[in-house]
């Protein structure tokens, strides 16, 4: 993977995508000389059928037929910015910002990867444009149902839900009083600082990303749209970008409880013209989206969370010392080559993480049963419902979680309970 560093302005970089220059490897270029650079490398990247075919096919397909060796993680991030606009592009809901050209989009998309952060293990480039990927297949089955406009502030949402996160959570920002939790009044300071950096750039006419001006709601009889129109065409988009995002604090378990028990009781009967039914439905969909990691391929999916782990012992460790703003973290380049890879092709060997592999298979198989299996099972059911397509990824959650408890732990289904007994490090066969 290329380092990603910018400088406090966010405005300059030191080619961390190594762009071919005429002068030394250290010149600094602009975010604008980045996104040209790869909007020049665009039409290449498209004549690249297998992968683009492999991609799309992988988007669409069954999650219990997955590609097994497309993986997000083993993409350089200069492929990220290409395939983030392939998703906006085959979702058809570029018709909602008309006159958004493809340089404009390139320029917009290279900003957001600069606004994550290298330095979180996790929540970073990779998670936003996974989650973007996510979001894509769970509403694929819906695109002939959905609005364009609701499509398109989806997928925003989804690939700038954790912009500019600091890797800390918001237990932690709130217990150190930190600056971000004091502004949001301990409410979500992670997700509202992400909301808000994201319409700042959105709206950045200075720039060139102000994508959210050029919103617009298609109308069928080709007139031209009225200011009010495009108002309300971008109201909306910030209605399901906000409420979206907001919902997926983790933490407000009250609130998940509250949408979903609200979100059930028309779940089997949507009415697509309903505003507030889709906006409901949108949000259930970056809830699941944004924890999709563990439908994965076991694998794979092992190897997102490590690095979550990883993201959060660095930060664990790091309030011994009272120094979080001074945390050096591991490269991502050496976190994948070494203690980052958690699973090898070779024998299937489990590698163990950091800290304490009790404490954290225990919580991961606690997060797949209680959490991730109970919210995909329930929306997706029954299979006729608006969701009804999820429920594959409930069996491969479910199969992740036996492939897990296998691995790791006596697992009594019957009682509910983990019983701490460490087994062999080796995958069931």
């Amino acid at each position: 993977m290329s380092e990603i560093t910018t400088d406090s302005a966010g405005q300059k970089i030191t080619n961390p995508l190594h762009i071919p220059v005429k002068s030394d490897e250290n010149v600094v270029l602009s975010i604008a000389d980045q996104a040209a650079w790869l909007l020049s490398a665009r039409p290449a990247f498209e004549l690249q059928q297998a992968e683009q075919i492999s991609f799309l096919a992988h988007l669409t397909q069954s999650p219990l037929t997955l590609n097994q060796h497309f993986n997000v993680l083993q993409l350089p991030a200069a492929d990220l910015v290409h395939y983030a606009y392939s998703i906006f592009k085959h979702s058809g809901c570029l018709i909602v910002v008309p006159t958004v050209n493809l340089a404009q989009w390139y320029l917009y998309l290279t900003t957001i990867m600069h606004n994550h952060s290298p330095e979180n293990h996790y929540h970073n480039w990779y998670h936003a444009v996974h989650v973007l990927l996510n979001c894509y297949r769970y509403v694929y089955p819906l695109l002939s149902q959905l609005q364009p406009l609701d499509i398109f502030a989806l997928l925003l949402a989804a690939l700038n839900h954790d912009l500019d996160h600091c890797g800390i959570s918001n237990t932690a920002l709130i217990n150190q009083v930190d600056p971000l939790a004091v502004k949001y009044h301990k409410v979500s300071p992670l997700e509202q600082h992400s909301i808000d950096r994201a319409l700042e750039i959105l709206n950045d006419e200075a720039h060139g990303t102000a994508l959210l001006q050029a919103v617009i709601q298609p109308n069928n009889n080709g007139a031209p749209v009225t200011n009010n129109e495009h108002n309300a065409a971008k109201s909306r988009v910030i209605e399901i970008f906000r409420n979206s995002i907001l919902a997926t604090d983790i933490s407000r378990t009250v609130d998940h409880e509250a949408i979903l028990t609200h979100y059930l009781t028309f779940h089997n009967h949507l009415d697509y013209t309903d505003s507030n039914q889709c906006l409901q439905l949108l949000t259930i969909i970056l809830l699941c989206g944004d924890i999709g990691c563990v439908c994965e391929p076991f694998y794979q999916s092992m190897q997102w969370c490590g690095r979550l782990y990883e993201e959060m012992q660095c930060h664990r460790n790091s309030r011994q010392s009272n120094d979080i703003a001074k945390v050096v973290f591991q490269p991502q380049s050496s976190l994948e080559n070494d203690q980052g890879l958690y699973y090898s092709l070779d024998n299937k060997l489990i590698l163990p993480p950091s800290g304490s592999l009790s404490e954290y298979y225990t919580n991961q198989l606690k997060f797949l049963e209680y959490y991730a299996i109970a919210l995909y099972a329930r929306v997706s059911e029954p299979p006729s419902c608006s969701l009804g397509h999820l429920s594959p990824y409930t069996t491969r959650l479910r199969q992740n979680l036996i492939q897990l408890a296998h691995s790791y732990f006596l697992y009594e289904p019957s009682l509910g309970v983990l019983v701490k007994t460490l087994t062999s490090f080796s995958s069931p066969s």
